[in-house]
Formats: structure tokens, C-alpha cells, sequence
């Protein structure tokens, strides 16, 4: 009889489990809670006063004793962007009536050195303030100082 039992007991416990099995549960929530979310936007802010010289060396003719000026660097400064952000620089030139193109891209610094004969005398500069994410701020465009 104990073999028949434990059967009869078993062929029950799987059946409830099957039947079990197959209901859906359910449950419900009766509070309703109010929730406030803010997101905050960021800024990033350009970089301010910009400025790019070139630097030149004068020699003295000793014959004519006439200055010659000669173009050694160009010398891109400004004041770093305040948005906590900033990652790096992309110094861009724009030429007269031509596309823009970019000269150099520098991590956290407030000046860069380029080779002059990359620009021309007329042609204005740019620098971007760069992120993690695709989010700039353009400076304002500048011209070159000359010797």
C-alpha cells in the first residue's frame, strides 16, 4: 500500500505542478506615487580671447644696415573654455573665400605653435572648445598679427 501511495502522491504532486505551471500570475499596485525629474543641460563655452602672431626674428644688413624681418612661428594663445567638460582644442583656419580646413588638435592647453607657411597672412583663425561627446563652441574668428 506505501508503494501505491507514494505513486498516487507523486502522479498528484506533478499534475498541481503542470496545472500550476500554466496560470498566469497576477498582481496589482493600488499607491500612485508622484515623481519630479530634472535634467540639466550642459554648456560648453568657447574659448575667449583669442589671438595668433606670427613671431620673427630681425637681422641688420651690415651693408645697408636694413632690417629684415623674418617669419619664424605662428603663435596661437587664448584663455581656456570654463565648461568643465572641455577635453581638448581644434585650432581651425579659415581662408579667404575658400573652405575651412583644420591646422591642429591639442588636449587642455591655451596655446599652440604652427608652421607659418601653413597659413597666409589673410587668413582668419578658430579654435573649438571639444568634449567627450559631439558637443563644440566655436571662438569668434580672428586674423594673424603681422611682424
Amino acid at each position: 500500500m506505501s508503494t501505491t501511495r507514494r505513486l498516487l502522491t507523486l502522479v498528484a504532486l506533478t499534475a498541481a505542478l503542470l496545472i500550476g505551471a500554466g496560470i498566469p500570475a497576477s498582481a496589482t499596485f493600488s499607491e500612485a506615487v508622484a515623481v519630479t525629474t530634472t535634467v540639466g543641460t550642459a554648456t560648453i563655452t568657447p574659448p575667449t580671447q583669442l589671438e595668433a602672431k606670427y613671431i620673427c626674428s630681425t637681422a641688420i644688413d651690415p651693408l645697408t644696415l636694413e632690417p629684415t624681418n623674418t617669419v619664424t612661428d605662428l603663435k596661437i594663445e587664448w584663455w581656456q573654455s570654463t565648461s568643465p567638460r572641455a577635453t581638448g582644442y581644434r585650432i581651425t583656419v579659415h581662408p579667404a573665400g575658400g573652405a575651412a580646413y583644420t591646422l591642429t588638435t591639442t588636449g587642455l592647453t591655451n596655446e599652440v605653435h604652427a608652421n607659418p607657411a601653413s597659413v597666409r597672412s589673410t587668413d582668419r583663425i578658430s579654435v573649438t572648445t571639444l568634449t567627450g561627446t559631439t558637443w563644440t563652441a566655436q571662438s569668434v574668428l580672428t586674423g594673424i598679427t603681422p611682424c
